[in-house]
């Protein structure tokens, strides 16, 4: 699940930025698409089951590394989603 995060992470980055500086789509359908198609294929609740499988196994350091490190990769994947759609 941690790759389809960062992957949704990197597309929302993408569509938000071509959707709010190249076309016309209102805010109303921008936060559709963002949080409701995109938002559906990447969600918190994975990333808060992911992390309490760890804990239940007393794992606390894969636990803690799993929210940084989606928190981490999704922050730079959200930006260079936002990057690739200014290219050109």
């Amino acid at each position: 699940m941690f790759a389809v995060n960062v992957a949704g992470a990197f597309i929302i980055g993408l569509f938000l930025t071509l959707s709010e500086e190249r076309t016309g789509l209102s805010r109303d359908v921008r936060l559709l698409v963002a949080t409701g198609f995109l938002g559906a294929f990447t969600t918190f609740s994975a990333i808060a089951w992911d992390t309490l499988q760890f804990m239940e196994a007393r794992d606390f350091a894969s636990a803690t590394l799993n929210v940084a490190a989606t928190l981490a990769c999704g922050m730079a994947a959200v930006w260079l989603g936002a990057q690739a759609a200014r290219v050109g």
